[in-house]
């Protein structure tokens, strides 16, 4: 699936572009040419204000629905279990929603002001340079541990789609070397996600953009249904899976607070926030929040109709509850396959947008830094840029890899991941909020007095998830909790 799809098309197009390179800019904007950004500069950005948008209401509903819904869908029924049920589980989703959406308002009201269309812009324009790079290395660390993920799920869904042939009496197409998890990982990657590393123009895998959407509201629907029809069908719980897990799986008490960094890395699409405010038509706060409420109502529903049904349907039953819940289903189960393969497809087209974004990301934050503190000069920057990029692409895919084979679960990936979320849904917006209310203020004194309150709370809101997702994390690998 592709969590942060749009987020990734849009900062491609949009980070980092010089303001004075406006054919450029609009050559990038509409896709025809290659993702290279300027060097040395944050996010467009003119003094007379950004310029109207062309997406209409309802397509950017669409988008911020596109962008929330991603990989975390899977380990919503994961984090209905480790919070304790379903009424525990919704009630901590509804309270970080309204922290969410939130966020979401401060970030539009942020673009306006800093006048920028994307997010470590209008971190650099309002909270300095530091924060700025920050935000650049942040973006690059999400994307790349989504790519982690992805790759992940695809050695998952592999293994459970080729455990469904059999070959002999006796073996499954999975127990062959050539579906071992790590060769046909390994060799799917090789062969239809790296040759797209090395395009210029990727902007054509953006279309694919609905793929995504169509496969989490599939998942939710297959979910669902599959709770009524399986309540009284016993022997479907018994029947082999390549990951199933036995009575023996454990549940402590420390486990509900692992559930709220799933609920982060599910929701989280603020990166891709800006650049979407700054691309509506007529936009205005007002118009903004009808579509943050909109999107947010759609999400909730997929999110709690897969961790619901999908908790209610294998709780109590002999088998555990898996971080990736389609791993519960029986291999030959075909609705499930079937969701099986519309999530590798959406991986294949998703991963290199992420890695063209967090790659640019990184580059343009490693540039600044060059700038700041060598002499090289900008010139001979730019002129060894598309090289150094494929470079760095073939490092970002070749580490991904290496480590997807190695993690065998993806909650440990989504864990961390979860964590640095949070930087995006509260940190940054709390520091670029404060950054509002410096002098001379003009909101009035009760209005400023709730807004330096609500800044506070998010920022240590955000700290205190961020600390969450470490130290589990590290206690989790480390043995101090079992799973």
């Amino acid at each position: 699936t592709c969590d942060v799809l749009y987020n990734a098309h849009q900062l491609v197009m949009n980070v980092n572009l010089d303001v004075s390179a406006s054919e450029e800019s609009e050559e990038i904007a509409d896709g025809n040419d290659v993702f290279i950004p300027q060097l040395g500069s944050y996010g467009v950005k003119k003094a007379e204000g950004l310029k109207d948008g062309t997406t209409s209401p309802g397509g950017a509903v669409f988008v911020l629905i596109n962008a929330a819904l991603g990989a975390g869908l899977l380990a919503f029924p994961y984090a209905f279990w480790s919070s304790g049920g379903v009424a525990v589980a919704f009630i901590l989703q509804m309270i970080l929603l309204i922290f969410v959406s939130g966020s979401l308002l401060c970030l539009a009201k942020c673009a306006d002001i800093s006048m920028t269309s994307t997010f470590d812009g209008m971190v650099g324009e309002l909270c300095g340079r530091v924060l700025g790079v920050l935000s650049q290395v942040c973006i690059a660390v999400y994307g790349f541990g989504t790519n982690i993920a992805f790759l992940v799920v695809i050695g998952d869904q592999l293994v459970d789609v080729s455990s469904a042939f059999t070959i002999n009496s006796n073996e499954t197409l999975s127990e062959q070397w050539y579906f071992d998890r790590k060769f046909s990982i390994s060799l799917l990657s090789i062969l239809f996600i790296f040759p797209f590393l090395m395009l210029k123009n990727i902007g054509s895998l953006s279309y694919t953009s609905c793929l995504g959407v169509v496969a989490c509201v599939y998942i939710a629907i297959v979910i669902t249904v599959k709770y009524f029809l399986l309540r009284d069908d016993d022997h479907y719980f018994s029947c082999p899976r390549p990951a199933a897990h036995l009575h023996g799986c454990h549940r402590s008490w420390p486990d509900v607070f692992n559930a709220i960094p799933v609920i982060c890395f599910g929701y989280q699409c603020h990166a891709s926030s800006v650049p979407l405010y700054a691309g509506i038509r007529k936009r205005s706060l007002r118009r903004y929040s009808v579509i943050v409420a909109i999107g947010m109502a759609v999400c909730v529903g997929v999110y709690s109709l897969t961790g619901a049904f999908g908790y209610l349907t294998f709780n109590g039953r002999p088998v555990c509850i898996n971080a990736d819940i389609l791993r519960n289903y029986c291999p030959r189960d075909i609705p499930v396959n079937v969701a099986r393969v519309m999530l590798v497809l959406c991986i294949i087209t998703s991963y290199p947008i992420l890695c063209f974004v967090g790659r640019s990301a990184l580059d343009n934050s490693v540039v600044t830094a060059l700038l700041a503190f060598s002499k090289i000069s900008k010139e001979s920057l730019e002129r060894w840029q598309l090289t150094r990029l494929r470079i760095e692409a073939v490092i970002w895919f070749l580490l991904s890899l290496g480590l997807a084979i190695f993690i065998p679960d993806i909650v440990k990936v989504i864990q961390p991941l979860g964590g640095l979320a949070a930087t995006f849904i509260f940190i940054f917006p709390g520091c670029c909020l404060l950054q509002l209310l410096k002098p001379p203020v003009s909101y009035g004194l009760p209005v400023t007095v709730f807004l330096y309150i609500s800044a506070c709370i998010l920022i240590i809101l955000g700290f205190y998830i961020l600390g969450i997702a470490v130290v589990y994390s590290l206690m989790s690998n480390t043995g101090a909790i079992k799973s």
